[in-house]
């Protein structure tokens, strides 16, 4: 799903055997890969995951996909105030919100979808939340090649820091990026 393949992605999630493939094999795979790394940044000081417990986690989802950082911070944490999730794709954040009706999660209904690109200056306009962490995971790596020198790449992400609570952070997930 990377570069010129990321653009058929909601394509790809609306033909029904490979929205289930991808949602039995790599959403289930992303999300627990999500919720460890979130784990391991809490019990290495990264994160302060008592006060997250304590006020609810507020988490923005940017390019969400099918919510699989969304669904690994649910696992992650069991008081969930608010995650508002973008994508530039409809589809595959519908099959995120099936994924989390099937697991029972009760907090399902505190996850509100949005269209909207990453790219976009003014998706920050949209975000209605003071996120206390922001999740960016398998994204970078799919933007085009006129922004792909890490230097571009920070400038994207930096444009979120503004949006973080004063304690927040953001958690960046690209294994194919050196950022």
């Amino acid at each position: 799903f990377t570069k010129s393949r990321s653009t058929e992605l909601d394509d790809y999630f609306r033909q029904p055997k490979f929205k289930r493939a991808y949602v039995a094999y790599y959403l289930p795979l992303y999300a627990a890969k999500i919720a460890l790394i979130l784990q391991r940044c809490a019990n290495e000081g990264l994160l302060d995951s008592k006060k997250i417990e304590k006020e609810g986690l507020r988490m923005l989802d940017l390019g969400a996909g099918p919510l699989s950082g969304s669904i690994g911070a649910m696992l992650a944490f069991s008081n969930v105030d608010t995650i508002l999730a973008f994508d530039k794709h409809d589809a595959p954040m519908r099959a995120g919100l099936e994924f989390i009706a099937q697991l029972q999660i009760n907090d399902a209904k505190k996850v509100r979808i949005r269209r909207g690109n990453i790219l976009d200056r003014n998706l920050l306009g949209q975000v209605s939340i003071k996120p206390n962490l922001i999740v960016i995971a398998n994204v970078l790596n799919e933007i085009t090649k006129r922004n792909t020198d890490d230097q571009a790449l920070a400038q994207i992400v930096s444009r979120y820091v503004s949006l973080l609570s004063e304690d927040g952070r953001i958690l960046i997930v690209e294994p194919a990026t050196r950022i």
